[in-house]
């Protein structure tokens, strides 16, 4: 798998010292006025550029603190999923209610699309759900060995996928199709974490163990990248330009779907400007094109899109983080003097600095 070089353009961070109720994020949406939704494991919490707010729903013990799921519908509403089910967000009681089928909790659930008519599916531990513009809500049947659906997807023309611990699945018009990336293998080889639906119409699919793969809906075959940081793969998120933004329990992977080309973007400890943790969880891009990443230990990453022009060159290389003057002396190199640290000399081909 070709490679290719990333810039180390800079994260800003943000964790349980900018009162957020917790360091674990899993997912991210964001409403029509621009406010980000952060889900935790503690409760979500509405960010306005300044500063966070938690909703915790613990006092009624029905609720649950962890949310697994957010979304945000064509009609501007705030949904979220959690281990006992779906709540959406009433903004005139500024609180969140139960959705129900039959008076029963939906169950723990993982994933939202809407579709054209303003209609909702919902995939979780007790299968599928449609709930239509009016409110309405029904299950739909369906025979597959799949008991968990992780991920789903809608096309244009109605077909929905579903990423379940048992492969991909593919409801169309009432059929109900079954893809395998291991048909061989154990069953577990086909736990599906993510889906993304991409402009040739080809489904890119995160495994729970065993990578990346894309599965060519003409051609009805998968093509497994392996060389994706690690083989659990919670998320897939295109950017602006059209890259692939993968997350994974061992960071991210940036992937150019045209060439295959991959860059890695890992934790440093000694930077405090690259990725806080390696287990990413969520990914989000906004509505500006901003990249939020949600970490299980590092709280939220954040790749700004008009950020700073400033990049950070040597940080962690030099001896002292206290420079007290440089001076340019080939087109190409700079000397940097410190404060207790001695004289650097940086090379913009050649890289970090040498003292």
């Amino acid at each position: 798998m070709p490679h290719y070089s990333w810039s180390a353009e800079p994260f800003r961070h943000f964790t349980f010292e900018d009162v957020l109720p917790t360091n674990n994020i899993i997912t991210f949406t964001q409403d029509y006025d621009g406010f980000k939704w952060v889900g935790t494991v503690r409760g979500i919490s509405p960010f306005d550029g300044k500063r966070f707010r938690t909703y915790m729903f613990e006092p009624n013990g029905v609720n649950h603190a962890f949310i697994a799921s957010l979304y945000t519908d064509k009609a501007g509403r705030i949904g979220e999923g959690n281990p006992q089910g779906v709540l959406l967000y009433n903004t005139d009681l500024d609180r969140f209610e139960h959705v129900r089928y039959k008076g029963e909790l939906l169950g723990h659930t993982y994933a939202f699309v809407e579709d054209d008519a303003g209609g909702l599916w919902i995939g979780g531990d007790k299968g599928l759900y449609y709930r239509n513009a009016s409110g309405q809500i029904e299950k739909i049947p369906f025979h597959t060995t799949g008991k968990h659906i992780k991920a789903l997807v809608r096309e244009a023309d109605g077909k929905l996928w579903m990423g379940t611990d048992a492969g991909l699945i593919l409801l169309d018009k009432g059929n109900v199709s079954t893809f395998l990336p291991f048909p061989a293998g154990p069953m577990h080889r086909n736990w599906i974490q993510a889906l993304h639906s991409d402009a040739n119409g080809d489904i890119w699919v995160g495994l729970h163990g065993e990578g990346l793969a894309k599965f060519e809906v003409m051609q009805k075959r998968f093509t497994f990248y392996p060389n994706v940081v690690h083989p659990v793969v919670r998320c897939i998120t295109p950017d602006r330009n059209g890259r692939l933004w993968i997350g994974t329990l061992g960071g991210i992977r940036i992937m150019d779907p045209q060439s295959g080309k991959m860059a890695s973007i890992l934790q440093n400890p000694e930077d405090p400007y690259r990725l806080s943790s390696n287990a990413i969880y969520g990914i989000f891009m906004d509505q500006v094109g901003s990249m939020w990443v949600a970490s299980y230990f590092g709280g939220i990453n954040l790749r700004e899109a008009y950020g700073t022009p400033f990049r950070v060159l040597a940080y962690g290389a030099l001896h002292s983080k206290v420079v007290t003057g440089m001076v340019q002396v080939k087109e190409h190199e700079l000397w940097i003097a410190t404060d207790g640290g001695g004289l650097h000399r940086w090379n913009k081909k050649r890289g970090p600095c040498v003292s």
